[in-house]
């Protein structure tokens, strides 16, 4: 392919893949963290005013969004985008020059195929995960990784470059701290490769910066995360998790894929390219990040994804010559590199075209939902102020980013019910902690904000509670003072399982 044409494609997947971004709404996780990014621009503490169990990183990047969005009159859900259009494309770019530096140049076409994949999956297949914490990780990570092959094959890039590099790769691990071993398995293979060379390595120097800095902001902006959030969190947070075996079964797809690649690679006697050991290290340390979680989350997933791709890919593309043996097995083999790199991307390519018909097509419910849903809180709340109680962001966002009413509360949702749910139905004595933050975090949005709309998710399968019958109102009139409070609401209406409250006034009731 020509470079004209190449980077002609690779433009054309960049476009499609932000025009369907612009054209979807916005994740509801990514809703949240611009939100409440605003009311940390505005003067919020996060820990205090903003309680969340994920680590603060993602909303100090947010904060400059916010801060572009109101000096461009642009919405922040627009900004976000593009940024993240811009760094997963300057992040292309870097993979592009690093990867042409090392012994893979001279193999045609292979470093265009590489950033071919980046490409399609950081922009059209990306759907809901685009923009997560993990997407970002991926973009910010392998340029670090690629420039561990080409320092491994004896290339010596430039001092600055190598720190922003590290950086860069730095901010990307701090956003999920599994992700740590990734650089440790790198750092310590490169030293069993290159001995005490490394320690001169400034993309090292680089993650110690982003280290540093990332914990002096949050010593200094958001101590409250550490001392009052952290071991509250890890109370509750368990209430959201699933078995290993869920994780494993969720994305069997991915693990089959790597295994029989591993076991083709094994049978034909394959070394593996310094490129191949790296890009494995990098799978396995996402991999390690999505199984540690215990979620099995799209987005946990993305990373791992991709750069499996990436790995069983090169198999074909730099390996197809290499094999031991003559005869029909290297064909063979060959095609089976080529139906196992084509089944886990027709998976993933599958779950991305339902996705982006869902979302842009007006008619269908995921659009058709949002849209109500907003329209209902305009109607009712009347510029006013409006929360939600649900154990997903979802209805609170994005629909807080879409409505004039202001929403309440310093959570995306009520975090602990998960928990709480769990352990009455296995029988369990409730955490008097975890229920005491319960009932605190409800009283502070009732008795502080007093909603005029209250969206109660009365849906027969909810997010970590799944088919259980457990009723939020039930349960918080537990509290007197609560109902004290829900006394003064009364249902409207419902749309799609979600009931609609309204705060009426003692006029209002004797008009009635």
């Amino acid at each position: 392919m020509e470079d004209r044409s190449f980077w002609i494609l690779i433009a054309g997947l960049i476009v499609t893949g932000t025009i369907i971004q612009l054209s979807v709404p916005l994740n509801h996780d990514i809703a949240w963290v611009l939100h409440s990014s605003k009311m940390m621009v505005d003067g919020a503490e996060f820990g205090k005013d903003i309680i969340e169990p994920n680590p603060p990183l993602i909303w100090y990047m947010s904060m400059p969004v916010i801060i572009l969005a109101d000096l461009t009159g642009l919405s922040s859900t627009t900004v976000f985008r593009i940024v993240t259009a811009l760094f997963a494309t300057g992040s292309m770019v870097a993979c592009y020059t690093i990867l042409n530096r090392t012994s893979l140049a001279s193999r045609k076409h292979f470093v265009q195929t590489v950033v071919f994949l980046l490409a399609l999956f950081l922009f059209p297949l990306a759907w809901r995960d685009f923009g997560q914490r993990e997407y970002f990780s991926l973009i910010a990570i392998l340029p670090y990784a690629f420039m561990t092959v080409a320092r491994l094959e004896g290339s010596k890039p430039r001092f600055l470059k190598s720190i922003f590099t590290g950086v860069i790769a730095g901010i990307g691990i701090a956003f999920k701290p599994y992700m740590m071993l990734i650089p440790i398995c790198i750092f310590c293979y490169s030293f069993f490769k290159e001995r005490a060379k490394i320690l001169l390595w400034a993309e090292y120097y680089g993650m110690a910066l982003s280290a540093i800095a990332y914990f002096l902001i949050i010593f200094l902006y958001s101590p409250a995360y550490i001392s009052d959030v952290v071991p509250i969190v890890m109370k509750f947070y368990w209430g959201f998790n699933v078995t290993v075996w869920d994780v494993l079964y969720a994305y069997s797809h991915l693990i089959a894929a790597l295994g029989f690649w591993a076991l083709l690679m094994a049978v034909n006697s394959i070394k593996m390219t310094m490129f191949q050991v790296i890009i494995l290290i990098v799978t396995g340390g996402f991999l390690f990040s999505l199984m540690a979680q215990l979620k099995g989350y799209t987005y946990h997933a993305f990373p791992a994804i991709v750069t499996a791709l990436i790995l069983i890919g090169s198999s074909f593309f730099i390996l197809k010559s290499s094999f031991l043996y003559k005869g029909i097995r290297p064909q063979f083999s060959k095609a089976c590199f080529i139906l196992i790199f084509v089944a886990l991307l027709f998976g993933e390519l599958k779950n991305s075209v339902e996705w982006t018909l869902n979302s842009v097509r007006k008619d269908e419910m995921l659009q058709t939902t949002h849209r109500e849903i907003a329209d209902e809180v305009d109607r009712l709340a009347v510029g006013g102020t409006f929360t939600s109680f649900t154990t997903h962001p979802f209805p609170n966002f994005p629909t807080a980013l879409n409505v004039d009413a202001k929403w309440v509360g310093r959570s995306n949702s009520h975090m602990a019910i998960p928990a709480i749910v769990k352990s009455m139905e296995q029988g369990i004595e409730i955490d008097k902690d975890v229920e005491n933050f319960t009932f605190e975090q409800v009283l502070n949005v009732m008795q502080n904000f007093k909603p005029e709309v209250v969206m109660v998710d009365r849906r027969k399968f909810r997010h970590a509670i799944f088919e259980s019958e457990f009723d939020f109102i039930d349960y918080y009139s537990q509290n007197s003072e609560f109902e004290k409070l829900w006394a003064s609401y009364q249902k409207i209406s419902s749309l799609n399982g979600i009931d609609f409250y309204k705060h009426i006034t003692d006029t209002e009731k004797n008009c009635n």
